[in-house]
């Protein structure tokens, strides 16, 4: 992934300026910050979030934990891939259980994610990949990897946060919580990626958090992180709801800016005179 932003951040510190955190479109390392990819139309966002989110409230059905970089996937096979945890919090859901949530004219499907990282500066963590699969209700939710979900029956690959360009999202596990038991991202991803997707097919979603050997915080650390998914009932109003678990729901008034957050103005003139010498310096992953 891109480490421009984090090395256009460094320089700023040298050069005396005073920025907040400078990474890309997908920033959401400030309190109450939602963005909007100017990509995939995919929105994200720490504000109205849950403020009770522990294991066991959260209910998800993705728990995934690993140092340095880790990547989860969620399947009821006994032994799941990857960094994945087992037990009763790592498990398959069908597009079925999803609600919808309207926001802006739009429907969403809508996830949230609870980070556990380290205070201090490994306190931030990015997501580097996210893809969610279908298939078809014949091929089970307990394939034993990716490579297994690709060879299924009707498998179909509806998001991939890297398939137009390379985005990474931006987290800080302190704008929300000081512990685990808060969520800290809800995700918003358009319902019109997931045309063709039946209420009995199976969703898996492989996701990879942590930039590998990074030094600025941005790697994972310390506990697990885990994943849940709006399930019940379709909400329609200008009132969204948060990302709610298939026995509890909470509904919070939504936030008018559904737009990228713009840096400060000392960043845009730094990333301005700047832009071509870091060009070189970023990496891909």
């Amino acid at each position: 992934m891109i480490r421009g932003a984090v090395l256009l951040a460094a320089v700023a510190a040298l050069l005396g300026v005073n920025t907040a955190y400078a990474f890309g479109p997908i920033d959401i390392t400030t309190a109450g910050t939602t963005a909007t990819s100017s990509v995939d139309g995919t929105i994200w966002t720490n504000e109205n979030l849950i403020q009770t989110a522990g294991t066991g409230v959260i209910e998800p059905f993705l728990r995934f934990q690993k140092n340095d970089t880790e990547m989860g996937m969620n399947t009821d096979a006994q032994n799941p891939p990857y960094d994945t945890k087992a037990g009763i919090w790592t498990h398959s859901i069908t597009y079925g259980q999803l609600g919808i949530v309207n926001k802006g004219g739009i429907d969403y499907y809508v996830f949230t994610l609870d980070i556990n990282e380290n205070n201090g500066p490994s306190e931030l963590l990015t997501i580097e990949e996210l893809r969610i699969y279908s298939v078809d209700a014949a091929a089970g939710g307990a394939l034993a990897d990716e490579a297994a979900v690709q060879g299924g029956a009707g498998s179909t690959l509806h998001y991939n946060l890297d398939g137009t360009s390379d985005q990474t999202v931006y987290t800080n596990y302190t704008v929300s919580n000081t512990g685990s038991g808060e969520s800290d991202v809800d995700f918003y991803i358009p319902v019109s990626f997931f045309a063709g997707a039946s209420s009995t097919d199976y969703l898996y979603m492989v996701i990879n958090a942590g930039m590998s050997g990074n030094t600025d915080g941005l790697d994972s650390s310390d506990g697990f992180e885990e994943v849940r998914a709006f399930f019940g009932t379709t909400s329609s109003s200008s009132t969204t709801s948060s990302s709610t678990s298939s026995t509890t729901s909470s509904s919070t008034t939504s936030t008018t800016s559904t737009s990228s957050t713009a840096p400060e103005p000392g960043t845009i003139a730094l990333f301005g005179m700047g832009l071509i010498g870091l060009a070189a310096a970023r990496r891909k992953k």
